[in-house]
């Protein structure tokens, strides 16, 4: 199949309200190989309520093979409250010059993005990569990537990062219930060339993952590390899912492992948080796990510990968060000082 190509945008929503582009049937939209990019919405308040399902954009009609537009799949610029797939209706946003979905601007608010295959092909099960990254959130606050159930996206194969959220406007974001680096089947991975998160530059408040056990983030297979936070804090990461990265789980400020510091007096990304050591993590007799450690950070400060078990050890020796085990809410001492022994999960 050969593009013939809008000079422009594939489709362009103009301060204009409650459009629908696409079908949760069985027909759908081929956008693909436009000049600007496939499905713009924009650049004020009205642009609203519209709703971007069931279609294929930057790939060819049978959704096998990359025929990009020119720039990003879809790209919501200063454009609030639109939905990009639905539960029962998935876009394929791959094969694009530059991202997948695009979310720019402090009035591109309460934009939701979810059950796409952003950076694989139809089947999910092959990598056809937006080549600058599959989902950025660029100075826009209060988006949603992903959800519950079936509402997760698949952010897979992508050129650089799977999700970027960057910028002072980006704040409370929410990534959930995504697989990221991996296919939609999670049998194996289909690596962003990128971290599989990426936090920075001045992005605060934030939520990857959530306490919503039905929301977990699955982010696995990426080149670099799994979540990465550099010049950006206050961003909270928790209840994810992250394993077989190729740098660390979680890396906070520069890259590599932060050292610990008593009482952690830091200021850099997420006030490089110190990670707790951990002394001993036995199994016992009935297929629990015996944990014992020690966390030293901010004086009475109340800390979220998380445990996980991995099927391997990383080869960094600082290893990543694959199985949940559990969890527990503990104050610091007036010392800073936070010791857990023999905790039991299973």
């Amino acid at each position: 199949m050969q593009a013939q190509p809008n000079v422009n945008e594939g489709v362009y929503i103009y301060r204009s309200a409650s459009n629908r582009v696409g079908s949760t049937v069985s027909t759908f939209n081929l956008i693909s190989g436009n000049q600007g990019n496939g499905v713009k919405m924009g650049d004020n308040l009205d642009c609203a309520h519209n709703v971007i399902v069931g279609n294929r954009i930057g790939v060819n009609r049978l959704g096998l093979g990359a025929l990009g537009n020119s720039n990003s799949g879809v790209k919501m610029f200063y454009a609030p409250s639109n939905t990009v797939g639905t539960g029962d209706g998935r876009n394929i946003i791959s094969g694009n010059d530059l991202l997948g979905v695009y979310i720019e601007g402090s009035n591109a608010t309460g934009n939701q993005v979810q059950n796409n295959y952003i950076g694989l092909n139809a089947l999910g099960n092959s990598a056809i990569a937006n080549e600058d990254g599959g989902v950025e959130v660029s100075g826009a606050p209060a988006n949603v990537i992903g959800g519950t159930g079936t509402l997760g996206n698949v952010i897979s194969g992508n050129g650089e990062v799977g999700v970027y959220v960057v910028g002072r406007g980006s704040r409370d974001n929410v990534v959930v219930g995504n697989r990221i680096g991996l296919s939609a089947a999670g049998t194996g991975a289909i690596s962003n060339d990128g971290n599989g998160v990426w936090v920075a530059y001045g992005a605060g408040f934030n939520y990857i993952g959530t306490t919503n056990v039905s929301a977990t983030n699955v982010i696995a297979g990426n080149r670099e590390a799994g979540v990465r936070v550099y010049h950006a804090t206050n961003n909270f990461i928790a209840g994810n899912s992250i394993f077989s990265n190729g740098l660390l789980g979680i890396d906070i400020d520069a890259l590599g492992v932060s050292t610990n510091d008593d009482d952690d007096p830091d200021v850099g990304a997420n006030m490089i948080q110190n990670y707790p050591v951990l002394f001993s993590a036995t199994t016992g007799a009935v297929s629990s796990v015996r944990v014992s450690g020690r966390l030293n950070s901010i004086p009475l400060k109340s800390y979220r510990l998380e445990f996980f078990l991995n099927d391997a050890p990383d080869a960094s020796g600082y290893g990543e968060g694959q199985v949940p085990l559990g969890v527990s809410n503990m104050t610091a001492d007036a010392d800073g000082d936070l010791s857990f022994y023999n905790f039991s999960f299973g």
